[in-house]
């Protein structure tokens, strides 16, 4: 094929495969939502003699939310959890880090405001709120029951990252984008 034959081809093909591409690319993209639903999910694991596997978590590592947005989080699990924003260092990364989290960590210090009682039961107080109303800063926390949607709003302002555990099962973390 002579040259300009050969770039002609590549041009046209350019021409058609690149809207194409752009098109496929955008709808993929996960876009900032008003109505968010975050699922938390549970399944135990043992291998007797072995380990137990506490397997809950919070469906996605990272949610991009509209500032303002209502979040639904539905608990399809058995077990009660929170919905805590907690600073990013305070995200615990390894088992002893968890473990500081009830030793004078976000995960006391949260659990102290939601004022839990001695052994079990609900807490008193089963939503925190130490900023504007909505969820906007780390020590905001709600309680919600095993099977239950409990809505919140997140009101951080736009381009703000917050970081999210329960402070039962610190192991279940997440963030939201807020756009």
């Amino acid at each position: 094929m002579p040259p300009r034959r050969s770039l002609w081809l590549v041009t046209a093909l350019a021409l058609v495969l690149v809207p194409v591409l752009l098109v496929q690319a955008s709808a993929g993209s996960p876009k900032a939502s008003k109505k968010t639903s975050i699922i938390v999910r549970c399944k135990d694991e043992l291998k007797p003699n072995r380990w137990f596997k506490e397997g809950c978590r919070f469906g996605e590592d990272s949610y991009k939310v509209k500032s303002g947005a209502t979040i639904t989080i539905n608990n399809k699990s058995e077990e009660p959890h929170t919905f805590s924003l907690v600073k990013k260092s305070e995200v615990p990364r390894t088992l002893a880090k968890a473990g500081k989290c009830f030793e004078g960590g976000a995960c006391a210090r949260l659990s102290q405001a939601h004022g839990f009682p001695e052994g079990e039961g609900p807490p008193a107080n089963p939503l925190v709120n130490v900023g504007a109303a909505g969820f906007d800063a780390p020590g905001d926390s709600v309680f919600f029951d095993p099977k239950s949607k409990t809505p919140e709003q997140i009101t951080a302002k736009k381009g703000q990252t917050l970081y999210f555990i329960c402070i039962i099962h610190p192991q279940m973390q997440s963030r939201i984008k807020v756009r």
